[in-house]
């Protein structure tokens, strides 16, 4: 994985100066085994993934200033502090393990006509996945859910729906009973929303969600991203590396920063 790719999966461009130094200090370790590199050396890499270039004398203060930096063995070198290690091991860490293929469901086929092993292989990964956008969405729709009927009751639907919500609601609704042969989506409203309409409800309720998250950008960024890669994996086509990881990433940040609400 390049520092350019790395830097997109982390969003590095929404970072603080230090920050960003700090992850590149984690991706020299990783992937150069290069634990204590100069501040010359973090401001190329910085440099590199077409961000903008920092003040190498700004930054070696930044960087002598931050509890998360100890000095390195040699003169002008800095490394990490083994608790900041530590955190972004937890938080990104996966992303330099070794791939290892997700074990072979008895269900996926293994010989399928104009569809070759290798496209077997990317379906299996694609499976994988699929398993935790549909456990994020629908901790999601779980946890809009409990906030609003905890603060309206269970009537809470009417009360924060808008017209094209409830709209398309209906739309569907109707759809189903033309077809009551399939299984519909649910019983409540809210099964019937789009991923993309999730965020909406809950930016529209903030007073109810803003215990829950740091703030609304960081909420509709990452699903908004996520929507995108959805949409890739529900009309069954592949999705790339960076793609992939920027899953896993958003997947980890949506667990640690939801876990104990509900």
């Amino acid at each position: 994985m390049t520092f350019r790719e790395y830097a997109s999966i982390v969003r590095l461009h929404e970072m603080a100066v230090i920050d960003r130094a700090i992850h590149s200090i984690f991706w020299l370790k990783n992937s150069n085994s290069k634990e204590e590199p100069t501040s010359r050396e973090i401001a190329d890499l910085i440099t590199e993934a077409n961000l903008p270039d920092p003040n190498v004398t700004r930054l070696t203060q930044l960087l002598k200033d931050s509890r998360r930096i100890v000095k390195g063995k040699r003169s002008g070198t800095f490394r990490l502090h083994p608790a900041t290690e530590e955190e972004l091991e937890r938080a990104v860490g996966y992303l330099f393990a070794p791939s290892t293929p997700p074990p072979t469901p008895s269900a996926i086929p293994t010989d399928v006509p104009f569809f070759g092993q290798a496209d077997v292989a990317l379906a299996r990964e694609m499976s994988e996945i699929y398993v935790q956008l549909h456990c994020l969405e629908n901790s999601a729709r779980n946890l809009i859910r409990s906030k609003l009927e905890a603060a309206h009751g269970e009537d809470w639907w009417n009360q924060v729906h808008t017209r094209d919500m409830d709209k398309k609601v209906q739309e569907r609704i109707r759809e189903e009973q033309r077809n009551k042969w399939h299984q519909p989506r649910g019983r409540h409203p809210l099964n019937y929303l789009d991923f993309g309409d999730l965020k909406d409800l809950i930016c529209n309720s903030w007073a109810y969600f803003k215990d829950v998250f740091p703030d609304q950008h960081w909420l509709v960024a990452r699903l908004t991203e996520l929507e995108k890669s959805r949409n890739v994996i529900a009309h069954n086509n592949v999705l790339g590396d960076i793609e992939i990881s920027r899953i896993r990433l958003y997947f980890g940040d949506w667990c640690r920063q939801v876990g104990g609400i509900l």
